[in-house]
């Protein structure tokens, strides 16, 4: 078996005018509103986030059955891979504030200092067998004690692997200021959350963040350009067209490195790419750091989620990942990928960003 294991009182700043009727605008075939008297930027007071707000409106989520088989072609995937990416739906979503960047060390170091909340550091023996726990009920497997020897291995390979992310003497590795951050488990990324008077994005509102109203595929349009984000062949200095290529790349190349030389060239600062910016403009959708959503993950969602605001299952074991990461090819970068991870582990692709309300705004 293998687990993957890789927070207002708000100071507006009004960015033009702000109408005092409600703003309708047109994307494709959805109307969207933007509600009364709302800036459709703000900062964040807390922790001087800039947000950026999405409108209310109706929009494409997920991949029709023929996006998703012929993006498995396209890439050498398994039939049947982006499976939990249908069926296409038209969902609701009432208008929200939304991060214009993910969370860097520099901010999550703040809500450190203040609450004293841990660092990012390597998990811990209870959250490796809880990642256990939640990977194996999400299989579907009977539950049984898990050796001393699996939780010794797999706490050895995840102090070799990820120790060069981990913060050191209370703070993060250095030059990393502006990096987002990583090694958040689920639970660090929503207490932070707290802290901010925010929250994190539900599955929807992160999808419609990225990809606007119209179906694209990527934040910028429909086709992969990897000049617009932080993925895998920047790493690799050149294309991974299939999965078989990445895998190549990263078995003969990316594995042969020392951790420290890993560590040293993977996320970027935020806002680096600014032609990958979301048609809102909201940065890093694709690629960087993968983001922990609100919702716990649930293959067939989809099927039978509400049209209006889905709020995501009541229950489940893993907690959905969004947007794939600096070490991932363009398949995973797409802005209809669903990934999920145990909540209990932080992996050096994990981040996340928050997202408030537009009817707490006044709080």
């Amino acid at each position: 078996m293998k687990i993957q294991l890789f927070s207002i009182i708000i100071v507006i700043l009004i960015f033009g005018n702000c109408g005092r009727e409600n703003q309708q605008a047109k994307q494709g075939r959805f109307p969207q509103i933007y509600p009364q008297g709302m800036p459709k930027k703000i900062v964040a007071k807390k922790d001087k986030a800039e947000m950026i707000l999405i409108p209310a409106g109706e929009f494409l989520m997920g991949s029709t059955k023929k996006e998703a088989r012929d993006t498995e072609e396209k890439w050498g995937l398994k039939e049947g891979l982006l499976e939990s990416e249908t069926p296409q739906h038209i969902v609701y979503l009432d208008a929200f504030y939304i991060d214009k960047y993910e969370v860097t060390n520099a901010q999550y170091q703040k809500f450190v200092d203040e609450t004293g909340h841990r660092v990012p550091a390597v998990p811990t023996k209870e959250e490796v067998i809880a990642a256990f726990q939640s990977e194996r009920s999400e299989l579907g497997e009977e539950s049984e004690e898990i050796s001393d020897l699996q939780i010794n291995a797999t706490i050895q390979e995840l102090t070799k692997t990820l120790s060069p992310w981990a913060w050191k003497d209370g703070t993060y590795p250095p030059g990393k200021s502006h990096h987002p951050v990583v090694l958040v488990n689920w639970y660090d990324a929503q207490a932070y959350a707290n802290w901010a008077g925010k929250r994190l994005p539900t599955e929807a509102e992160w999808e419609k963040a990225a990809r606007g109203t119209d179906g694209r595929f990527y934040p910028w349009g429909n086709d992969w350009d990897g000049t617009r984000c932080n993925s895998a062949e920047r790493i690799a200095q050149k294309p991974l067209l299939t999965l078989q290529a990445a895998l190549r790349w990263f078995d003969d190349e990316w594995k042969t490195l020392a951790p420290i030389k890993r560590s040293q060239n993977t996320t970027v600062p935020v806002g680096s790419y600014r032609k990958g910016r979301s048609s809102y403009g909201v940065h890093d959708m694709a690629g960087n750091v993968f983001e922990w959503c609100a919702d716990w993950y649930d293959k067939d969602y989809h099927s039978h989620s509400p049209k209006q605001n889905p709020p995501g299952p009541k229950n489940g074991n893993t907690r959905v990942l969004r947007g794939g990461s600096w070490n991932y090819p363009g398949f995973k970068l797409r802005s209809t990928y669903r990934n999920r991870h145990a909540p209990s582990i932080g992996g050096s692709p994990n981040g996340f960003r928050c997202v408030r309300d537009v009817s707490n705004i006044s709080e």
